[in-house]
């Protein structure tokens, strides 16, 4: 009597074991497969933010590139602005106004005509 009931015992033991490994191996799977879709997710995520950066540094690039050439086209402008506001305080004001007004309008000229060859 007691050998059977030790033996229903281990049975018991052993079927609330395997139910429990199976429950647990069930989980896992579950488990695996949203990991697996999260990862998908995620590396998705990364490309999508990869091509945004690479798109934003592109732009950035071009834009600093435009103002560099910018900058390159109106400094002798700003150059001759200086110069002719330096001879403004040596001579009378109304031969300044005229040499600054010419020296200007050329040098906006001059900016014009180069920007217009790039293109």
């Amino acid at each position: 009597m007691e050998e059977n009931l030790l033996l229903y015992a281990l049975v018991a033991a052993t079927t609330v074991n395997t139910v429990i490994l199976v429950i647990l191996v069930i989980v896992l799977i579950k488990l695996s497969l949203t990991v697996n879709k999260t990862v998908v997710r995620v590396d998705q995520a990364v490309d999508h933010v990869q091509k945004e950066i690479l798109s934003t540094m592109a732009v950035a690039r071009k834009a600093i590139q435009q103002g560099g050439i910018f900058l390159e086209n109106v400094y002798p402008a700003v150059q001759r602005y200086m110069m002719l506001s330096t001879l403004r305080k040596m001579s009378s004001p109304r031969t300044s106004k005229m040499i600054t007004g010419i020296g200007i309008g050329y040098g906006l000229l001059q900016a014009y005509l180069k920007l217009q060859q790039k293109k």
